[in-house]
């Protein structure tokens, strides 16, 4: 097993058991699995010097319940830094079923481990858990 490989799996495995395990789009016109886009990305990087400055944008639905629901989006900009694969950006937007924002979240410069779970980015942009906190805290006892 050569050392690119094992690259792979550990950032696809880290991605993975964080919850973005389904399938992503990259900027490399390349659609599949986090585990293959992110092969394909290594294998040129590490063949073509010049491709070593480009960064990877992969783009995946973490909450998707149909085309006529609100649905939360992730687009994760990695690249490589000293060896280390970093999430340069994250942005996580949360839009309704005609595509209008709702809410936006963005991350910057984090390193892969302190990436949060399909989860935790989730409630960054869901409502409802805040509105849920509110309402409870404008309840008065009689």
């Amino acid at each position: 097993m050569n050392k690119e490989y094992e690259t792979t799996e550990q950032i696809a495995d880290t991605l993975i058991q964080k919850g973005y395990d389904g399938f992503v789009i990259s900027d490399r016109a390349s659609t599949g699995k986090v585990k293959d886009v992110i092969g394909e990305y290594l294998k040129v990087y590490s063949e073509d010097k010049a491709c070593r400055s480009k960064r990877l944008w992969l783009s995946t639905y973490i909450h998707w319940n149909g085309e006529d629901k609100p649905k939360v989006s992730c687009d994760m900009l990695l690249k490589m830094e000293r060896g280390q694969m970093i999430m340069e950006k994250m942005v996580i937007e949360k839009r309704d079923e005609y595509g209008v924002m709702i809410k936006k979240s963005e991350l910057n410069s984090i390193l892969l481990k302190d990436v949060p779970t399909a989860k935790q980015a989730i409630e960054l942009v869901d409502d409802t858990r805040q509105q849920k906190v509110s309402l409870s805290k404008n309840r008065k006892l009689r």
